[in-house]
């Protein structure tokens, strides 16, 4: 197996995981969405538009999740999906050491993961996304290099 086919082939093992996960997280949070409303809404800097920001966040992860399905749209979906790993690192890492609330991490991917683990783990996801977009590209700009 050359090394041309193992990028292409991680590219599309990274597509489809961060399908299912946000999909997978998406979904868990419309399954009990008052509890993860409530718990955007008790941390300080978020109370007011917890509504609004649990509606985009779910949203975001469905549209992203689509983005990242389709050819056309697939480098699109895994700049958001570096944005999207990039504000959840954010966030947890805000509420980690600025939040005098820390929710329960029940809502986590993982049942029980703790928020440091949460922190790692996305940190981790978006590292995948900023690897899988720099191959995506690279991969583009080497098949428009050999059709021109």
């Amino acid at each position: 197996m050359n090394h041309s086919t193992l990028q292409s082939r991680f590219i599309i093992v990274a597509r489809y995981l961060f399908v299912l996960l946000f999909v997978y997280a998406a979904v868990s949070k419309l399954l009990d969405f008052e509890t993860f409303k409530v718990q955007i809404g008790e941390i300080e800097f978020m109370g007011a538009y917890a509504t609004g920001i649990a509606w985009l966040l779910i949203g975001m992860q469905l549209f992203t999740a689509g983005l990242l399905l389709l050819t056309h749209t697939r480098r699109l979906g895994l700049y958001l999906s570096f944005a999207l790993l990039c504000l959840f690192s954010s966030y947890t890492f805000s509420v980690l050491n600025f939040s005098s609330y820390v929710p329960c991490a029940c809502a986590g991917i993982f049942p029980g993961m703790g928020w440091h683990f949460q922190l790692y783990f996305n940190i981790v996801l978006a590292l995948i996304a900023f690897l899988t977009l720099f191959l995506e590209k690279k991969r583009t700009s080497r098949y428009l290099r050999h059709t021109t």
